[in-house]
């Protein structure tokens, strides 16, 4: 079977055009494709057994580079030990007793995990089978994350940590709610943290709980944070967010942010354009995805995608049950995203618009086929 691009023959107006069009003669070698929502591009096994619980899953980010292929995975055995798997390599990761992980991330070739027993959280240190301890300050929330740009670690709590060449972490500062002050000038601010993102383009983004949004830098060398954006939404009990910027445009940004009963989504350049959708029913542990095209609404029990067009209100497309545990990973620049649902990773495609051409043919042809493209009537 060969696929090409309606484009790539004919005008343009069939990208618009959809059933308007026909072949004739009628052929089986030749027809075009109508449009498709959720296509699954690749259905793989990656190195689970059923018999583990998946605590989390992480994408490598490199400054620059807008998709890594490099992941992470932290599970636990049945016998409550823990492992990391990469690729296809599965490494045992020795931990204390009575320990339990929450997260992992890759700095460079060292995996750094977040663990806790009853006496203090600390941090494992994993190169390859070796592995150290770091005690770090005891998370008092909820949440528990740590994220990574290179071989910058930031925890839960602002903190930002570098691999040292003895593959070693080395403490750099941390954000206070006494910096945010003076960087804000709102007195009144008070850092509450319901979620943070570490961005390829080094920004840190924040929402705090009183409904405040945030993106920020840190410069390592002269120890100082910069505030690029703060934004007041005037949303109630938050639960996620997501954000991502243009590569080509450092000043247009796309946000989305959803509570218990609303998804808000905002698009920051030129001309700031926002839409909401409510009666939505979300809770702690629901997530939001943002493609260039489309939203994703993860749910305990549902993954739906909301298409959206400029400043038009995004419209639910499609929705796909989830049985079981899932992890959604969405690549920001493609209408792509995968789905880890134990012990399989399924990739899927959004195509909301375009035809395609299709041949098929179960033999060769050695003689010329001539159709023709008409306007039905």
């Amino acid at each position: 079977m060969i696929e090409i691009e309606p484009y790539q023959i004919f005008d343009s107006i069939l990208m618009m055009a959809k059933s308007e069009y026909k072949f004739s003669p009628s052929s089986d070698l030749v027809r075009i494709r109508e449009p498709y929502q959720f296509g699954l591009i690749k259905k793989s096994e990656y190195t689970l057994s059923k018999e583990k619980e998946i605590i989390q899953q992480k994408q490598y980010k490199s400054s620059g580079n807008i998709d890594s292929t490099h992941w992470s995975i932290l599970s636990k055995e049945e016998n409550k030990s823990y492992t990391i798997n990469r690729y296809f390599l599965q490494l045992n990761l020795k931990v204390k007793v009575d320990s339990t992980c929450y997260d992992v991330v890759l700095l460079l070739k060292v995996h750094i995990i977040e663990c806790s027993n009853a006496e203090r959280d600390y941090f494992a240190i994993l190169k390859e089978e070796s592995v150290s301890t770091m005690g770090i300050k005891n998370v008092t929330n909820k949440q528990r994350k740590i994220d990574q740009l290179d071989d910058i670690l930031m925890t839960n709590y602002l903190e930002v940590y570098q691999l040292q060449q003895d593959n070693q972490l080395q403490f750099q500062g941390n954000l206070t709610t006494e910096i945010l002050r003076i960087l804000t000038k709102d007195n009144t601010f008070n850092l509450e943290i319901v979620d943070f993102k570490f961005h390829i383009n080094t920004q840190i983004t924040i929402l705090n709980q009183q409904g405040q949004f945030l993106s920020l830098r840190y410069n390592i060398q002269s120890k100082e944070w910069m505030l690029d954006q703060y934004i007041l939404t005037e949303i109630d009990k938050h639960y996620a967010y997501d954000y991502v910027f243009d590569t080509n445009n450092n000043l247009t940004h796309k946000q989305a942010i959803i509570s218990d009963t609303i998804l808000y989504y905002k698009f920051i350049s030129d001309g700031d354009k926002s839409w909401t959708i409510r009666d939505l029913k979300n809770d702690i542990n629901s997530k939001v995805y943002i493609s260039f095209s489309y939203i994703l609404l993860q749910n305990q029990k549902s993954l739906s995608l909301y298409e959206y067009y400029s400043n038009q209100i995004g419209q639910l497309v499609q929705s796909i049950n989830l049985e079981a545990q899932t992890f959604v990973h969405q690549y920001p620049n493609f209408a792509s995203f995968l789905l880890f649902i134990k012990p399989y990773f399924y990739a899927y495609n959004y195509d909301p618009k375009g035809l395609t051409f299709q041949f098929q043919s179960k033999e060769l042809i050695n003689e010329h086929v001539h159709f023709t493209l008409e306007k039905n009537k």
